[in-house]
């Protein structure tokens, strides 16, 4: 699964957890990994986002979060 299918996957189940909250979820290539960037601002906080992204996660993807 590529990083952008991966980014997709989260940002459907981002917005089925936080009806209403705006969520940044990007990807970008570098070498061997692939980063996800998650950004929002208030709503829920980070260890409850990372728990619905965690699923998605692999072993050459990292995902960062953000709440601004």
């Amino acid at each position: 699964m590529t990083a952008k299918q991966i980014a997709s996957n989260i940002r459907a189940d981002l917005r089925a957890s936080f009806t209403g909250q705006k969520f940044s979820v990007t990807t970008n290539r570098g070498g061997q990994f692939d980063a996800i960037t998650i950004n929002w601002v208030g709503g829920p906080d980070r260890d409850t986002v990372e728990s619905v992204a965690a699923i998605h996660a692999t072993e050459n993807t990292f995902v960062f979060f953000q709440n601004n």
